[in-house]
């Protein structure tokens, strides 16, 4: 125990006694510090669905204590679960415009911590500290930095992807089984932070049967001997997954990405799309660094080079190929064939590296830049060149585009100019390469990559705040105040069940935002309802509480939170209970339960429209113990959009018909409500008119239809008068 104890102490005072190492962590600090200046401005949110998905799993963490991913109360299956865990210490007191900022101040650290295993992987592959610290710094300075601003599992899932790979690297180079099992570990981390690591587990086995190979063709007989542990592992795991596919199940193993794992994808599109992805690569990093990185990958695969080249080598060949080959196979599925470079921006700063390795090697790779040279130019030939108005979440490397096409005029002229421009370049580095001499030469291509690689971040910054964000409005403005009243008037410990309903007649965008937003900026916020599936606007791995009411008694077949947010603007029921809150036409209700509706419309569209010549009903219910019957006043705006319709409402006590001007107007109507039951008040107009889509979810809201008046803000009095018994109508 002495022994291990003094082991231990022996390894801390070389840690504490390497400078170098000591110097990346400065650098990790230094360069959070300076990102965590620019994240922390952001003041709202801007990819959603993702950050409202993240953000109330770690609220669900803060809540409940249980690491299990949780939203709306029930368990779903999210392997992405690191990255909540870790900002979920930031939430939980009610504050969330203070929790965001605080999480954006976490964000910058966090992505920026790449930087040390950054290092630890550029030491071992190169061979120099000082080298090594300017790959490190170069991790941190990509365009992909700006992810750091938002809630997405990239921000945990980058420093955890170079960790494993780091640890993957070692496995390779020193064949043991501890090293393995460490490897393995980080990959599973790694997987927990975002999903889409699992490839590592691919890569992991892939290096390790390359690099034998290299070593010695018959080498792979040896695994058996120097890897039992890793090969009865992967074993079992093989065997599990071809089980699970007989049963049609492997895709489960995912969680909810289950998705992405169905479905195939044509050879030759699948090829494309990946040549597509790498010349997006190369285009970031000026292209010449690009082909010399994989160029030299190539060369350093080979028996007579070092053990720590040849490791990372073939660590880094499969890394990237098989990113790659995941991020084309996805996008051609699941993006529209677009190049998403987030989904493969992890394998850059293992390029970075090999170029750093090709400019510090005895001579210039030749033969071996043909391979990556014509992947190059397939993808830059073919590759699409969307342009955005803003800055793209899923593509920030195309925030290039724009210039491209200004400079260009077109797609194709500016396919053909990065063609000509790479194979330009191509000739004017060989022809400095004959001529400067190779250290200086070498020295240039660093600067580049120093150069090009922090300009795209400090642009993607500038893109990101010029342009207003997702939800309307300048990033930097802070919203958070307008939305989180809830929270405010509720305190911490209370429930709420949000009833989205459209606000703003045929904005879909703007209707959408405003849900998303009073769940965001609400962590009393817990749960959502629907109504026959209209309006399910958050994610489709949110549970929702789906309702429906008995037409004969109003009471709801379930109960959400005691507490209710909806919008008075809803016309298709109202619950009953006590109003707590109303800013603008927003309701907070304490619910009675079990859920019981007050009134309950039918007829009318699910998003509030009259149908031409077609009657709708208000059913109005009698209330809980109520002995006899009462008088009570109705009243409903109707909304035309062109002079010269005509409506009527007609109840058991009064009648009302008018012609209807643009735009609003009242109609009201007493009623007399029976002491049991139910009346039903017609609503009917002739007015016909194209009106917008049906904003019940994307696929409808550009469908035109014919509509007659929007039935809005109908409200039923409290005052009730006794009376007689109801005339029949």
């Amino acid at each position: 125990m002495t022994g291990v104890a003094a082991q231990a102490g022996a390894r801390w005072r070389d840690l504490v006694a390497d400078r170098w190492l000591l110097g990346a962590l400065g650098l990790w600090l230094a360069a959070g510090a300076l990102l965590a200046a620019v994240t922390t401005r952001v003041a709202d949110w801007f990819v959603m669905t993702d950050e409202l998905l993240y953000e109330r799993l770690g609220i669900s963490v803060a809540q409940s204590g249980s690491p299990l991913p949780r939203v709306h109360g029930e368990t779903i299956g999210n392997l992405n679960q690191l990255y909540p865990v870790l900002i979920a210490p930031l939430y939980g007191g009610g504050d969330v415009p203070g929790s965001l900022q605080s999480t954006h101040l976490l964000n910058a650290f966090l992505m920026t911590s790449a930087a040390v295993p950054a290092f630890l992987l550029a030491r071992r592959a190169l061979g120099s500290p000082r080298w090594a610290l300017l790959a490190a710094a170069l991790s941190v300075a990509l365009p992909w930095i700006v992810l750091a601003s938002f809630l997405l599992t990239e921000v945990a899932a980058y420093p955890a992807f170079l960790w494993a790979v780091w640890a993957v690297a070692r496995a390779v180079e020193q064949r043991r089984w501890r090293a393995d099992l460490l490897a393995l570990v980080l990959v599973a981390v790694a997987v927990l932070a975002r999903t889409q690591l699992i490839v590592l587990a691919a890569a992991f086995p892939v290096a390790i049967l390359l690099e034998a190979l290299v070593v010695d063709r018959g080498a792979w007989r040896s695994l058996w001997r120097t890897r039992r542990p890793l090969v009865v592992l992967y074993g079992a795991g093989l065997v599990l997954v071809l089980v699970l596919a007989v049963a049609g199940k492997a895709s489960s193993l995912l969680g909810n990405y289950a998705e992405t794992a169905k479905g195939g994808v044509i050879q030759w599109r699948l090829v494309e799309a990946f040549a597509q992805h790498a010349a997006i690569l190369a285009l970031t990093m000026a292209i010449v660094p690009f082909l010399l990185g994989t160029a030299w990958l190539q060369r350093a695969l080979h028996r007579e080079r070092p053990e720590r080249e040849r490791a990372f080598a073939a660590v880094a060949l499969a890394t990237t190929v098989l990113v790659l080959l995941e991020a084309a196979s996805f996008d051609l599925r699941f993006g529209g064939g677009l190049v998403k470079d987030r989904y493969a921006f992890y394998a850059v700063p293992l390029l970075v590296v090999a170029a750093l390795a090709a400019v510090r090697d005895a001579a210039w790779p030749r033969y071996a830049l043909i391979a990556p040279l014509v992947v190059v130019l397939a993808g830059f030939a073919t590759t699409p060149l969307p342009a955005y108005e803003k800055f793209n979440v899923d593509s920030p490397a195309a925030m290039l585009n724009n210039t491209l096409l200004g400079w260009a005029s077109s797609a194709d002229r500016a396919k053909v100019l990065l063609v000509a421009a790479t194979l330009v370049l191509l000739v004017i580095f060989a022809q400095a390469a004959a001529l400067v001499p190779r250290r200086a030469l070498g020295t240039g291509v660093a600067v580049l990559l120093a150069v090009v690689l922090p300009a795209q971040a400090a642009y993607g910054f500038d893109r990101l705040f010029r342009v207003d964000g997702t939800s309307g409005q300048p990033l930097t403005l802070k919203q958070g105040f307008l939305f989180n009243w809830v929270d405010r008037q509720l305190g911490t410990d209370t429930r709420v069940t949000l009833i989205p309903y459209p606000k703003l007649k045929g904005d879909f965008s703007a209707s959408i935002a405003y849900w998303w937003s009073a769940e965001f900026w609400n962590e009393d916020v817990s749960g959502s309802a629907t109504l026959g599936g209209a309006f399910s606007w958050t994610p489709s791995s949110f549970p929702k509480l789906a309702l429906a009411f008995d037409p004969t008694t109003g009471i709801a077949n379930r109960s959400g939170a005691d507490y209710v947010l909806f919008t008075s603007l809803d016309s298709r029921f109202r619950l009953v209970g006590n109003q707590v809150g109303a800013p603008g036409d927003m309701v907070l209700l304490g619910a009675q339960r079990p859920w019981r509706a007050a009134w309950l419309t039918r007829g009318l569209t699910d998003d509030g429209w009259l149908q031409p010549s077609r009657p709708a009903y208000v059913r109005i219910y009698a209330r809980e113990g109520q002995k006899e019957p009462v008088t009570r006043s109705l009243s409903l705006i109707l909304e035309s959009d062109a002079a010269g319709g005509r409506a009527t409402v007609v109840s058991n006590l009064a009648r009302w018909s008018e012609s209807l001007p643009s735009g609003d107007t009242t109609a009201t109507v007493a009623v007399c409500v029976p002491a049991t039951g139910y009346t039903d008040v017609r609503i009917v107009s002739p007015t016909s008119v194209v009106g917008p889509g049906d904003l019940r979810d994307a696929s409808t809201k550009e469908v035109p239809r014919q509509v007659g008046p929007l039935v809005h803000q109908i409200s039923l009095s409290e005052d009730a008068t006794p009376r007689g018994p109801c005339p029949t109508p």
